[in-house]
């Protein structure tokens, strides 16, 4: 159990805290927004773009926020949402594999974006989270209303509000920024699961918005420490090891919720 608390660990504790407070709740309104695909889509951009910068020389914590940022502005301008991150995904894939193989040190990097590499968490990493974590609620709370409105009334927002593009050009910046960073910390597919798998809990059981908040925040914290703490103990690969402990608390929880819910109406 000490090793669980070895100063090794520490950036890469708080980095994970950090995401994976803030991205379930990134997923409750990509789910809402029925974009989420953007997530995967997104961070496999980022990693093809952290792998172009890491070879000229950028880190992939700035390579790829800025890659996914550059896909953002893609999105808004072609008014397109899953089918432009579907493209995105194949296209990041192509890249991350073609940069992968053709430069130094790129093929091992490629895997470790793909397959998760958060106990090498640095204090760059650490803080790069703590932004996210601080900036992306802060950003979330300016323009919540204004999302849910748009997809819950949309003819209300045409109607009635100027220049709506800016709140959804600003949650897609966020999502970017957010995807590229938690990507570059922790692996693509880990990335993504934490996105995506507490919001589809949170939509499965919980009664309304706020309650769905709390869920996901709760999912996301505890499967990430108990992944995290289980990968560290039974020396295993961190990615893999915390998509599954995802994968079976999501399987214990939905079949709970419903008996609750049987026995209630009953």
């Amino acid at each position: 159990m000490d090793m669980l608390f070895d100063p090794l660990f520490h950036k890469a504790w708080l980095t994970g805290l950090c995401l994976s407070a803030f991205l379930p709740v990134l997923g409750l309104y990509l789910r809402l927004r029925n974009e989420w695909l953007a997530a995967l889509g997104l961070a496999q951009m980022s990693a093809a773009t952290g792998l172009l910068g890491y070879g000229l020389g950028l880190p992939v914590l700035v390579g790829g926020p800025l890659g996914g940022v550059l896909m953002a502005f893609v999105k808004q301008l072609t008014k397109a949402s899953n089918t432009v991150y579907a493209f995105m995904l194949i296209a990041g894939w192509s890249l991350t594999f073609l940069v992968a193989a053709n430069t130094h040190l790129g093929e091992s990097l490629g895997h470790a974006l793909i397959n998760g590499q958060l106990y090498f968490a640095e204090t760059s990493h650490a803080i790069a989270g703590g932004l996210v974590l601080a900036g992306g609620a802060l950003l979330l709370r300016l323009v919540s209303h204004h999302l849910l409105r748009a997809t819950l009334f949309p003819h209300h927002e045409q109607l009635n509000q100027p220049a709506p593009w800016r709140w959804h050009l600003a949650f897609d910046v966020l999502v970017a920024i957010s995807m590229g960073v938690a990507m570059a910390s922790m692996g693509l597919m880990t990335a993504f699961a934490m996105v995506f798998i507490p919001a589809w809990l949170a939509f499965k059981v919980a009664g309304g918005w706020q309650q769905a908040i709390m869920i996901a925040v709760g999912f996301g914290l505890c499967g990430f420490i108990t992944g995290f703490a289980v990968a560290v103990l039974f020396d295993q690969p961190y990615g893999p090891c915390q998509v599954a402990v995802y994968l079976l608390l999501a399987a214990a929880v939905v079949p709970l919720s419903h008996y609750a819910g049987h026995k209630k109406t009953a």
